[in-house]
């Protein structure tokens, strides 16, 4: 009676070790096909991009994970060459070091024009954050400088600003990162405008109801064959407002999908993380 038990003990064991090792050559041959549905997805946001540069309507494949409103953003980092400021692209997810500088270009690959606004707040290590204010636009930026049509990045700050950068630094020692706060309307919102030097504080009430109005699911792809390269003479001649951008140029850095519905106004946040001292080492 023991002896039997333990066979059946052992062919038991076998059994499951068999079982176990089919369901992880499962697991590897599903795999294989989400990858590839994922870099179908990317070609699909970045076509999305390219045709609403050319002014064209974008079609959206029907069984695709791509319903929502797109929003590209590269984040700039200013480095000194020569005497001069030279913009290189950084990740979403970069850690920068105190006193850098930043900059950023935001592009809609919407029909039609859309309001952007900027929003910041200091976000703290027990997970609080400062008043929100609003840092663009400014009394400086010009007339449809904070509006958003396809092909058309926008700076922040921007060209024409004193300070076209934002310098990181800390307002405490607990401060954790920056966020940034983007909203894209269809129509202009009702806020006091400020002084780039002097933001317009915000009440913290109406920035959370248009996040909680405005907000959805987040997804987004970084472009890691764009991390450190420098901006393009056609990003340059866009910042000045001379020209767009068209098919050929080079896409946003990171592209952003938010699950809202199209046409519809969205918030995205952004965080520019500060390294403490011991993470500069």
């Amino acid at each position: 009676m023991t002896c039997k038990m333990r066979v059946l003990r052992r062919w038991r064991r076998m059994a499951i070790a068999a079982l176990l090792g089919l369901c992880s050559l499962w697991a590897v041959a599903v795999s294989l096909p989400q990858g590839e549905s994922e870099d179908s997805t990317r070609r699909i946001w970045k076509k999305r991009f390219r045709e609403a540069r050319a002014h064209t309507r974008a079609r959206r494949p029907r069984s695709t994970a791509v319903n929502g409103e797109l929003i590209g953003v590269t984040i700039w980092r200013l480095r000194d060459e020569q005497n001069k400021p030279m913009a290189e692209r950084a990740t979403a997810g970069t850690l920068f070091n105190e006193g850098e500088r930043v900059r950023l270009s935001i592009e809609v690959p919407r029909e039609g024009d859309n309001y952007l606004y900027v929003i910041d707040r200091e976000v703290y290590a027990d997970d609080t954050a400062s008043d929100p204010y609003l840092i663009f636009p400014s009394q400086s930026t010009p007339k449809w400088g904070n509006v958003a049509t396809a092909g058309k990045p926008i700076f922040v700050p921007a060209q024409g600003d004193e300070f076209p950068y934002f310098t990181l630094e800390r307002a405490r020692k607990d401060q954790l990162r920056e966020e940034l706060t983007i909203i894209v309307s269809p129509k202009p919102l009702k806020v006091p405008i400020g002084a780039p030097t002097n933001p317009v504080r915000l009440e913290r009430e109406q920035v959370v109801q248009w996040e909680r109005l405005w907000g959805g699911r987040v997804e987004w792809w970084e472009e890691l064959s764009g991390v450190g390269k420098q901006l393009t003479a056609a990003e340059k001649a866009a910042d000045k407002g001379e020209r767009r951008l068209v098919q050929g140029d080079p896409l946003p850095q990171t592209m952003y999908l938010i699950k809202v519905k199209s046409g519809a106004p969205m918030v995205l946040r952004v965080p520019l993380r500060i390294a403490s001292r011991s993470d500069s080492y």
